[in-house]
């Protein structure tokens, strides 16, 4: 049983690196902004790619597809609810405590101006 989670592993993490691959060759062919957010399983930390960076194509997202506050806090909480902080390494829980942070100013500010 465990080499079939092995083998899974595996498999799961060449299907991550071809995706991110194939995400860099749309931006090189097409000039494309992309952004890749993929959850497999427990045992492999989730993949985040962006070109020029996942924040940029996020924030450019929202600015074209303007959603209520409630909704991305209804998404964010969706998404947050699929991570599985044990299997992060302390850097992705640095750089997701860093998003979480701009993300809480982003709504304070947005609020704040309504």
């Amino acid at each position: 049983m465990e080499q079939n989670v092995d083998v899974r592993i595996r498999k799961t993490l060449r299907a991550m690196r071809l995706l991110s691959e194939k995400a860099n060759e749309i931006v090189e062919r097409c000039g494309a902004e992309v952004g890749v957010i993929c959850y497999a399983h427990d045992a492999v930390s989730p993949l985040f790619h962006g070109n020029p960076s996942l924040k940029a194509v996020v924030e450019r997202h929202n600015a074209e597809n303007p959603r209520t506050s409630l909704e991305t806090i209804e998404a964010l909480d969706q998404a947050l609810a699929n991570i599985v902080l044990e299997n992060l390494s302390p850097h992705e829980l640095r750089t997701l405590r860093s998003s979480l942070l701009s993300f809480h100013e982003k709504l304070a500010n947005n609020n704040n101006q309504a």
